[in-house]
This record gives C-alpha cells, structure tokens and sequence, in this order.
C-alpha cells in the first residue's frame, strides 16, 4: 500500500440512526482491489448467463425483447449508442480551462470569474447539443436500414453490457460498504457482512453511502 493510502485510512466519518451509531473509515487500496476483482468476476458471470438462451436471466432480461416492435427496438439502440457517444464527446472535448484566480482574488475578480464560467459552460452545451442533433439524425437513420434480426443482436449487445455494469457497480459497492462500516469507535466489529448489506433499507444505504463520499481529504493534506 502506498504512503497516500495509508493516510487515507484514517479517515473517518459516523453517522447516527435512530440510535444505533456507524463508525465509517475509508477502506485501503487492497479492499479496494478485491472489491473490484470481485466485481469483474460477477459481472462476467452474468454476462456468461445473458448470452446463453437457455438460461433464467435471458430469459428474464432478454427474451421479452423478442415481442418488442421494430420502433422499440430502434429506440432502445439509439439511446445507449447515444449515452456513449457523448461520453465519448466529451472525454475527446473536454470543457475549456479558466485561468486560476490568484490566491487572494478580489471579490470584482471572483464576479468576473463566475461570468466566464457560466458562459463557457453554456457555450459548451449549446456545441454539444448542435452535435447530437446532427448525430441522432444520422445514426436513426442508419439504424433504420437495419433488418429486425440485426436490431435485435444491437438491443442484446447493449442491454448486456447494461446490465452487466449494474451488476459490476452492485458487487463493488456492497464489498466497499461491508468493508467501511463499523459499530465501534475501533473498527473492529463490522456492521454489515457482503450478504447482509444486500438487505439494509436503501434509504439507510444511501445515508451509508453519502456519508462515506463526504470523508474527502483537503487539498493540503492530500500535498502531504
């Protein structure tokens, strides 16, 4: 583990709920690492599942898929394709940067700041929105062209990796709380075993889950 990460595990939080108190620290870098490993091997699974025809989650998943009209199956593809070219737009058009304020700005200097701001951002998005508007038109059309088998194959295509990447972010995520929630100022009784995290209320996960987000190190102490 590297000195950062070391530091970074004594960072801790708790919360309070109905008066029962959780103790949360942020986990190190081998929790993390099997947290994801665990993850990948899951979604593989799943993904082994949904390709094969015979199995419970394609049939669950993937075979009402068959009743859908050419339309649905048009619609679907152009959504996710969509949510991936932009993703891709943006990583590849990254917003512009601002000069920095100095370290003592004035508070003109903040305002002039804060104009810049929002006008490179909705500059941003007015390009962005010129794009795809271009790009649904082209990509419809294209998908139109398809035969209903070719839709279909593109519709199971994307609802796999779909579902896969829900499954990857559930397993991680589940391994990563079991992992960061205690019952003691000590960490040393776990409040929640991978199975039994499954089943907390979500809008107890959630304050879990929030409340870990929230321990960020400051800019000075991650320099350190």
């Amino acid at each position: 583990m590297n000195e950062l990460l070391q530091k970074l595990f004594t960072y801790t939080t708790q919360v309070t709920y109905k008066g029962v108190t959780f103790y949360l620290r942020l986990p190190n870098e081998q929790v993390i690492a099997d947290a994801r490993d665990r993850a990948l091997l899951a979604s593989n699974a799943l993904r082994r599942e949904l390709r094969n025809p015979d199995s419970e989650a394609y049939l669950m998943y993937l075979s009402p898929a068959e009743d859908y009209t050419q339309n649905e199956l048009q619609a679907y593809v152009l959504l996710q394709q969509l949510l991936e070219a932009m993703r891709a737009y943006q990583q590849r058009n990254p917003k512009p940067a601002l000069p920095k304020l100095s370290d003592y700005p004035t508070l003109e200097e903040q305002e002039a700041y804060a104009v810049a701001q929002q006008q490179r951002d909705q500059e941003y998005q007015a390009a962005m929105e010129t794009y795809f508007e271009q790009w649904r038109e082209e990509r419809l059309r294209e998908l139109e062209q398809l035969s209903r088998e070719q839709l279909l194959q593109l519709y199971k295509k994307h609802r796999i990796d779909a579902l896969c990447q829900e499954k990857f972010t559930e397993v991680f995520e589940r391994h990563v709380m079991a992992a960061a929630v205690f019952l003691d100022p000590d960490f040393t009784q776990p409040a929640f075993t991978f199975e039994t995290y499954a089943n907390v209320p979500k809008h107890i996960r959630s304050m879990l889950e929030q409340a870990l987000t929230s321990i960020t190190p400051t800019d000075d102490e991650l320099k350190k």
